[in-house]
């Protein structure tokens, strides 16, 4: 259990498995009675896409509002930078998350 095998990328998985891959054999219907067999792609979840869409506008109107502050106050806080901080991080964190679960942009 103490033996720490180093990670293998996805791409480096897929090509991996795609090499040792077995052919289909003489039977021309084997790989499509396969394929039938295999469970349905599930599609994707409108409503996961819809709470992405509602935090993109959130965090349109947090933008905003961080901006307007920033410019209208002379003084920060420690609580100014840390709701600043904050909608940055939850920036990153959706920009980075929507391309994986959703395939968009």
């Amino acid at each position: 259990m103490n033996d720490k095998q180093p990670m293998i990328s996805d791409d480096a998985l897929k090509q991996l498995l795609q090499d040792k891959a077995h052919e289909s054999g003489d039977n021309p219907w084997f790989t499509r009675r396969v394929l039938n067999r295999l469970p349905a792609r599930r599609p994707i979840l409108w409503m996961g896409l819809a709470a992405y869409v509602v935090a993109g506008l959130l965090l349109v109107g947090a933008w905003v509002w961080m901006l307007h502050d920033a410019s209208t106050t002379t003084a920060y806080t420690v609580r100014d930078v840390l709701q600043y901080a904050a909608v940055v991080a939850v920036t990153v964190l959706c920009i980075k998350e929507a391309p994986r679960r959703y395939a968009i942009f």
